[in-house]
């Protein structure tokens, strides 16, 4: 699923191409071929990591002539740890054999003897009114609580595969740009805590550079996950060429986002202002004061 897009010239060939992020999935860079087409790319670099990937924006922030890429996910403070050893997967089967897609999402912990196994992260209820497979499979909580993927799933099931996703990170990024290369960097601990849902570029404090201000939360999961709201606004200044940023609270920047931020534009003019639209609330509009930083 795509959940974001960038027009972006990242070759500087003078043609703008699309990059786009994609939920349990890695980005992917559409090229512009000749104006007339974009083609995608089979880029290592950009294939490393997989998400849930909710944002992008781009901004020449180490001010090499290329634009540079962040990148928001859900955060590092959520229920499971995925890595490439032990993954979060989605597996789409038709597990009814109705011609209905079951998709089945996983994850990693221990087990009773310690021993990392995957397992289901839904809640046997909740796969309950999803499948009538798993009504026929389990009678009990205890059975299914101990059950790990592969002895729920045989490989007879598993012929039945459509596809599979997986996220391998729940970090958000800077994705640097060297030429058309790509190098990763997590962002800084503070930006971890909450999805990074929405964000706009622009030189906030005058000084040349281009930062970036983000926002996030999310109120849309499961009752037992509990509500994402750890990110009230934050502001990255960008300190040019040694590839850093100076972080802006709200303490320090006047920008608080209070809510599920869903919308979020910058009008640079005369007056330049920030909007920020909020899930079941009322819209805000902060006044951007130009002032040069020291």
């Amino acid at each position: 699923m795509v959940t974001d897009a960038v027009w972006t010239d990242y070759n500087q060939d003078g043609l703008m191409d699309l990059l786009v992020v994609r939920e349990m999935n890695s980005p992917v860079l559409l090229k512009n071929i000749g104006g007339k087409r974009l083609e995608v790319q089979k880029i290592p670099e950009l294939e490393k990591f997989h998400g849930f990937w909710y944002s992008i924006i781009s901004g020449d922030f180490d001010q090499d002539g290329y634009d540079d890429y962040i990148i928001g996910n859900l955060g590092e403070n959520a229920r499971f740890r995925p890595s490439e050893k032990y993954p979060v997967n989605l597996y789409a089967i038709d597990l009814d054999l109705d011609g209905v897609i079951d998709p089945v999402t996983t994850a990693y912990w221990e087990d009773k003897n310690g021993k990392m196994t995957e397992y289901p992260v839904n809640y046997l209820d909740e796969l309950f009114s999803q499948s009538t497979f798993f009504q026929k499979r389990f009678s009990d909580f205890i059975t299914f609580s101990l059950t790990g993927i592969k002895d729920i799933f045989n490989e007879e099931i598993l012929k039945r595969l459509d596809f599979k996703l997986y996220v391998n990170t729940l970090s958000s990024y800077v994705i640097w740009n060297d030429k058309g290369k790509f190098t990763w960097q997590k962002l800084p601990p503070q930006l971890q805590l909450s999805p990074l849902t929405k964000m706009v570029a622009g030189d906030f404090n005058s000084d040349g550079f281009t930062d970036v201000l983000l926002g996030g939360n999310d109120y849309s999961y499961d009752r037992s996950t509990g509500n994402y709201d750890a990110e009230k606004g934050t502001l990255l200044l960008s300190k040019g060429k040694n590839r850093s940023f100076d972080i802006l609270k709200p303490s320090q920047s006047g920008i608080l986002f209070q809510g599920m931020l869903q919308s979020l534009q910058y009008f640079k003019g005369d007056t330049s202002l920030v909007v920020a639209g909020f899930n079941r609330s009322k819209s805000e509009v902060f006044l951007v004061n130009p002032v040069r930083s020291k």
